[in-house]
């Protein structure tokens, strides 16, 4: 469901006043607090930006896995730029020749008056494996509304008390807000564990296997003593092609010995858990060779390629150093003109 004009306005005013309350001279980049969505069991991790002088906003990381990649985000521990991978709303101050015309129009259209360099405010759905899109649902809109307005609340109580967000344990202080009979709501403070509720869930299709293929592979490709390096990755330039513009994945398999990527393929996020092992399989039909050793620069890539690793018992090991794929990452993103 579209946002209404009504539901735009709130969220503007509220954007409006949550930059006057300034809550990044309050609260430091890393400190956590939680919105538990009243329309749904979704629960947004909120991170202020700002106290660091550069942007200005704040996101609201969603469910669990959101939480997790802000946490990895924070102990450096994220094997991907976090602009591929996070999930979250955001809003961030920005310059008028940053927004897009969608964002123009309907600030003039609600008649909003912005001036300056970083005065612009800036709603995006940051969504794995898309590039970052002005907020488009209504859902999103009212929720990224609650959440600013229980920002200036939580900053408001941390400037009387220091130590609010401090907790001894692995609890986090979660802003609930209680249904009145009037239809308002009042919001109250709960000190809860993050929980897995509400996850949206994944429309990545289920690998099933070809198990008499398999066993017709399993008799003709041979044995070998080869190590091939193997990658999943984002490509650093956006696609366009109907809807909202994504960050296409790669897969590349390069044989150590003769120093050859041996396959390469781009796709669809949504795509991987089918692609990635359809992939790989062809790859061993044409090759008609076992690898002794696989080899990864991260964990991530052998969950898609499980069902087939455990039926040809091929070893699987993760470098986290140097590797002979990371000169043709490197020639590759240069190509698309990315980092």
């Amino acid at each position: 469901m579209q946002p209404t004009e009504q539901q735009w306005t709130r969220l503007y005013e509220t954007a409006i006043a949550f930059k006057a309350a300034k809550p990044w001279s309050i609260l430091e980049n890393g400190d956590i607090f939680a919105v538990k969505d009243p329309n749904s069991s979704l629960t947004g991790y909120c991170c202020v930006m700002g106290a660091g002088g550069e942007l200005y906003g704040m996101a609201v990381y969603l469910g669990k896995n959101g939480l997790d990649t802000l946490l990895a985000m924070f102990n450096d521990e994220l094997n991907e730029d976090p602009i591929f991978i996070q999930h979250c709303l955001m809003l961030s101050f920005d310059d008028r020749e940053n927004l897009q015309p969608k964002e123009r129009e309907m600030i003039k259209k609600l008649g909003f008056i912005f001036r300056g360099r970083g005065a612009w405010p800036s709603f995006r759905l940051h969504e794995p494996g898309y590039y970052p899109w002005p907020l488009e649902h209504a859902h999103d809109v009212s929720f990224l509304s609650e959440a600013l307005e229980q920002a200036i609340q939580v900053a408001s109580k941390v400037s009387e008390n220091s130590q609010l967000l401090h907790s001894n344990n692995d609890q986090l202080l979660h802003r609930v807000g209680q249904p009145q009979p009037n239809g308002a709501l009042e919001w109250h403070n709960e000190w809860l564990l993050p929980v897995e509720e509400g996850e949206m869930e994944s429309d990545q299709s289920p690998y099933v296997p070809n198990e008499l293929l398999l066993a017709q592979l399993k008799k003709t490709a041979k044995s070998s003593q080869s190590i091939w390096e193997i990658d999943l990755f984002f490509i650093p330039t956006p696609v366009m092609e109907k809807g909202r513009p994504y960050f296409p994945m790669a897969l590349v398999v390069m044989d150590q010995d003769s120093q050859q990527i041996i396959t390469m393929h781009m796709f669809q996020q949504s795509e991987a858990s089918f692609i990635v092992p359809q992939k790989f399989i062809e790859l061993l039909q044409m090759i008609k060779q076992l690898p002794d050793k696989l080899v990864a620069p991260k964990p991530e890539v052998f969950p898609y390629l499980s069902p087939i690793l455990d039926f040809f018992s091929i070893n699987c090991f993760t470098h986290r150093g140097p590797m002979l794929l990371d000169e043709f990452k490197h020639s590759l993103f240069a190509q698309f003109g990315g980092r």
